[in-house]
């Protein structure tokens, strides 16, 4: 097991200099081997054995330990949410630029919708919500709800059926629809959709041919 650990993470190493956490690999490949001696000599010379659970935690407590802050590479929600479940202190994604985005009220006796959705995995936990609101920029009415495994596409059209049948259940007659999704908006001006919405979509079909 530990000359496969110890192939795995030199090829780890070669193959990318992205690696995330490449410095946590290399510590483990220390560690690992240190550990086994100092158990190998517990048990030889003072009869003390220690489970494979207990060395493992000190492997990583001692790794977490040394665990600088990771400001290298922009790294994934996965390496995210496993750099937290072993431990490491400080870890962080690569600030972003900062862009400024505008955002206007419609028109008189128009509504706005604005959706967004997103996924965790890709597939994976996902949740959608939208907001409606009127000239006033006053929230009419807004909704934020889990949707189970899905991919980010998957969120975005679901999140735009939700609010459209929102829209519906106002009557709005006048509706101004903002997404960030290329895919949704050009299934939308198409009058398309996929499979997953198919049946909320064509109870909304007569709506949206007498919506502006």
């Amino acid at each position: 097991m530990l000359c496969e650990f110890v192939r795995y993470t030199v090829d780890l190493t070669k193959k990318t200099k992205k690696t995330a956490f490449k410095g946590e690999w290399l510590k483990g490949f220390v560690l690992i081997p240190y550990f086994i001696w100092l158990e190998r000599n517990g048990r030889k010379f003072e009869g003390v054995y220690k489970s494979v659970e207990h060395c493992f935690a000190q492997v990583k407590s001692e790794i977490s330990c040394q665990a600088l802050v990771h400001s290298g590479v922009a790294i994934s929600i996965l390496d995210l949410v496993t750099a937290r479940s072993l431990g490491f202190s400080g870890v962080q994604r690569r600030p972003q630029k900062i862009f400024e985005v505008f955002w206007c009220p419609p028109q008189a006796r128009w509504m706005k919708l604005n959706l967004d959705g997103c996924s965790i995995g890709n597939p994976g936990k996902s949740r959608a919500g939208s907001i409606l609101c009127n000239e006033k920029a006053e929230v009419v009415e807004n909704f934020r709800k889990f949707l189970g495994t899905r991919t980010n596409f998957e969120a975005k059209f679901l999140a735009l059926m939700i609010g459209i049948e929102l829209a519906k259940h106002h009557n709005v007659q006048r509706l101004w629809i903002e997404c960030d999704s290329v895919e949704v908006v050009t299934l939308f001006q198409k009058m398309r959709s996929p499979w997953i919405a198919r049946q909320r979509w064509m109870n909304c079909v007569s709506y949206l041919e007498d919506v502006e």
